[in-house]
């Protein structure tokens, strides 16, 4: 079979765990943050990489610490990540 290539976005979800939902002008302190890749292009591939097959993403992405995250989560997914282009001006 062929490799598959994913053209696709991709994203850090940022989700912040509080007391309660804040009032107007209330501030509360988050009891914890995490901060998870995720998009509707890395989701599959990530997933078909994990299940052993070759695939690929064609995507563009910032040359920050959180490219270098969605990158890393990727190879270790099997992703081939040869062909992400890293802006340097930011995407």
């Amino acid at each position: 079979m062929g490799q598959i290539l994913v053209v696709g976005s991709l994203n850090m979800n940022t989700t912040i765990v509080v007391p309660h939902i804040p009032v107007a002008d209330e501030t509360i302190l988050a009891k914890s943050v995490y901060v998870n890749p995720s998009g509707k292009g890395v989701n599959p591939a990530c997933a078909v990489g994990k299940l052993g097959r070759k695939v690929g993403m064609l995507v563009a992405i910032g040359n920050d610490e959180s490219g270098q995250i969605l990158i890393d989560n990727m190879w270790n997914a099997g992703v081939d990540v040869s062909s992400i282009v890293v802006s340097r001006e930011g995407v």
